[in-house]
């Protein structure tokens, strides 16, 4: 079984790679706009609307050894926590203090017990929570710190790697790569 697998996927590669020209049947395709390649508003738009929306690879698990371990996700004009929390647990976070807006950290890894701004020194804990914020009763009289804590980016494992999805209402990544394995299959 497994070599007819192996024999189906090499006749088509073999196939594939000497085409000259496009299969039998297949649509015309419109030309592209030249820009598409290099316009500001293109890539703009294609940020928000596919990479802003979609599972992207972020790491692996191996890359945050132990509890209080983070590194910086710093791609596609993010910047994302990405931690292991006390509980084991990997978590992601907008790096953004809730407060001005400041980056919290500036180091792209490390090992932390709790997450400071540098600002204003409003603290989070690894997990996201808003511990602590200076002068909380003076400035913050009527303030309920379980309201602010750090804005978390949705994140899943698979096989060890990390991923993360802006869209919070995106499909599980498991059955966003079921169906990416099915769209990309050589043989049928």
């Amino acid at each position: 079984m497994e070599s007819d697998n192996a024999t189906l996927m090499s006749d088509a590669v073999e196939r594939e790679t000497s085409r000259s020209t496009y299969p039998e049947g297949f649509p015309s395709l419109p030309t592209l706009p030249a820009g598409r390649y290099f316009e500001q508003q293109f890539y703009d738009l294609e940020i928000q609307h596919v990479f802003y929306k979609t599972w992207i690879s972020a790491g692996h698990i191996s890359e945050l050894p132990s509890p209080g371990s983070y590194r910086l996700f710093d791609k596609l004009g993010l910047s994302i926590i990405i931690s292991r929390g006390l509980d084991d647990e990997i978590r992601a976070f907008r790096n953004v203090c809730r407060h001005r807006g400041a980056a919290i950290l500036k180091e792209e890894k490390g090992t932390a017990r709790r997450f400071i701004c540098p600002y204003h020194a409003w603290t989070y804990s690894l997990e996201g929570k808003l511990l602590s914020v200076p002068e909380e009763s003076y400035n913050f009289a009527c303030f309920d710190k379980a309201e602010h804590p750090l804005a978390q980016v949705r994140c899943e494992i698979w096989h060890g790697f990390i991923f993360i999805n802006m869209d919070g209402n995106a499909e599980p990544l498991a059955d966003f790569l079921a169906q990416t394995s099915k769209r990309s299959r050589i043989f049928p």
